[in-house]
């Protein structure tokens, strides 16, 4: 492509982005230091400097990812804002030049405010009608700068000073003027926390002023306040208005895409599949198919032209209606999907390795899974073993986040040996899934120590049928002292297990290594804590069990 010639604004979003990014002088040096350090990894002379050049490698990778995003969004920005003031068209000529740096140091933060500053006494107290509304459209100018520069710098997710000032600059942005612009991005960025109340507020009222406004421009963010009004239904498991929502952005991308069907079709396929994934997720299956096929017809046309994208989209889409047959227990018509969706990904993976990678991993485990429910347990194994070489690959860039993608494989294969009455091979994978959640645990113990306790669990269970009984009680007091840490923090949540595990304990003393003394202590120390709260039927025997061991104490 010639970066010389100016770009075609009225081309799809697509294409457009496409062009600012080969545009970028900064996008091809996260790219290339993206490269840069990948060799840094696989020249590690260490664990700890692989970890190191692995984490920066993540931080360039989801930059790219987010550069991208920021890209598609100001593009639409900038085509639907009404207003330009002289700065903001400087910024615009340097975003369209892939001058992202350039474009936030035009769009001086602390000048912006000051002049804002200024302008609200003429826009709030002045008597003078004509100065009042020029005043107005000022402010309305400054509040599209802040967003422009809010949303650029949203990008930088790893810095946090930057990422804090964005909450900043787009409430600034929202109170210089209260406009669909400024609400929706503001509700976007509080969507990504925990203030989803005050987020589907701000939807709500930048759905109302779009709807009530005319104009394309209107219509779109009409159907993007819709959408993510949806999210967070979705979010707040209120699933009958999240498809509602849904319904209505995909009818406004519909309309709009009579007179633009480049630009819109995409949007409609997305707004397709996120109502079949509602549907889904409502077990609304038969209904979720036939969405799924509307999007499908749309991506087969966007994809026959050899785009990446849009061939990507329609190898994950065939992976779901694959996975909705699965539910309904339709294997004959999923597995030929699956292998489409397999075949798709293969054709492609030279555009993007570990993107495509990835995307091919989650279609292996989802072929794994069918087969499994199937009852075709060596095919799920064969599948499984696929998914395990893809992860291995992805890894190469992804060090620590493939491991649970590994310990959940790892785990399936073992209940597949356990089914085929391969206990030896059932434990080897299990013991492989302890120590990958031990690496876990240890750099995120938070998130994975009740998976390492779990993981040690299920391995005790094995060892007992096995009937090797020193492994058995080693693995199963881990499990419990480890449980036994998370209830000190949640007991609602693990105290259950720990009665579970001091039954086990107990049995242990009393019937395989018998020890009285022990077996008594233990028995007192598990009533103690099943007479504390809610049991199940499995507690219940297990209480009673150690009510009788007392008793004949």
């Amino acid at each position: 492509m010639n970066t010389d010639s100016p770009i075609n604004r009225t081309d799809s979003t697509h294409s457009v982005v496409e062009q600012i990014l080969e545009r970028s002088e900064y996008y091809r040096h996260i790219t290339n230091s993206a490269v840069v350090l990948k060799e840094k990894m696989e020249h590690a002379q260490d664990e700890k400097s692989m970890l190191e050049a692995n984490s920066e490698l993540q931080i360039q990778m989801t930059r790219a990812i987010k550069l991208r995003e920021y890209a598609e969004d100001i593009h639409e920005t900038f085509r639907t804002i009404p207003l330009k003031s002289a700065r903001l068209i400087q910024a615009e000529e340097c975003f369209y030049e892939g001058k992202f740096q350039e474009m936030d140091g035009i769009l001086d933060a602390s000048k912006i405010r000051e002049e804002i500053e200024l302008l609200e006494e003429d826009c709030f107290f002045s008597k003078d009608e004509d100065l009042k509304e020029k005043a107005r459209i000022s402010m309305e100018y400054k509040s599209y700068e802040l967003l422009v520069k809010g949303l650029y710098r949203y990008t930088f997710v790893d810095n946090p000073e930057w990422y804090e000032d964005v909450f900043e600059l787009l409430e600034d942005a929202r109170d210089a003027s209260f406009n669909v612009h400024t609400l929706y991005e503001l509700a976007s960025y509080l969507k990504t926390t925990d203030e989803q109340e005050w987020a589907f507020e701000l939807l709500d009222d930048a759905y109302v002023i779009s709807r009530d406004t005319e104009g394309e421009a209107c219509r779109i963010y009409e159907a993007k306040c819709l959408w993510a009004m949806g999210t967070i239904s979705k979010n707040r498991d209120k699933l009958p208005e999240a498809i509602e929502y849904a319904g209505k952005s995909l009818k406004i991308y519909t309309k709009l895409s009579e007179n633009n069907p480049e630009e819109y079709h995409p949007r409609m396929s997305q707004m397709l599949i996120i109502m079949g994934n509602y549907h889904t997720y409502s077990k609304n299956f038969k209904v979720a198919l036939l969405i799924y096929e509307e999007a499908e017809k749309i991506l087969r046309e966007l994809a026959s032209n050899d785009n990446f994208e849009y061939a990507m989209r329609l190898g994950d889409l065939l992976d779901k209606l694959a996975s909705v047959h699965v539910f309904m227990g339709e294997f004959e018509e999923a597995f030929p999907l699956y292998e489409e969706a397999l075949k798709i990904k293969d054709d492609n993976i030279e555009y993007n390795l570990y993107a495509v990678l990835r995307s091919k991993a989650d279609t292996l485990y989802n072929l794994a899974v069918a087969h499994y429910s199937a009852h075709e347990y060596k095919e799920a194994i064969s599948w499984a073993k696929e998914e395990l070489k893809a992860r291995k690959q992805v890894q190469e860039v992804d060090l620590l986040g493939q491991l649970p993608y590994r310990a959940r494989t790892r785990n399936i294969l073992s209940e597949l040996y356990l089914n085929l009455n391969r206990p030896a091979d059932a434990i080897r994978e299990r013991e492989k899934v302890v120590k990958l959640y031990r690496t876990l645990a240890e750099h995120f113990p938070d998130n994975y120590l009740h998976d390492l306790g779990e993981a040690l669990n299920y391995c005790s269970n094995i060892y007992m049928r096995m009937s090797s009984y020193d492994k058995y009680f080693q693995a199963m007091t881990e499990a419990l002292e480890i449980f036994r840490k998370l209830a000190a923090a949640n007991p609602e949540e693990y105290m259950l297990t720990v009665g579970y595990l001091l039954a086990n304990v107990c049995h242990y003393y009393e019937r395989i290594s018998p020890d009285r003394e022990k077996a008594l202590e233990f028995a007192h120390e598990t009533y103690k804590v099943l007479s504390s709260i809610e049991r199940d039927e499995g507690a219940e025997k297990a209480y009673t069990e150690v009510m009788r061991i007392i008793k004949n104490s």
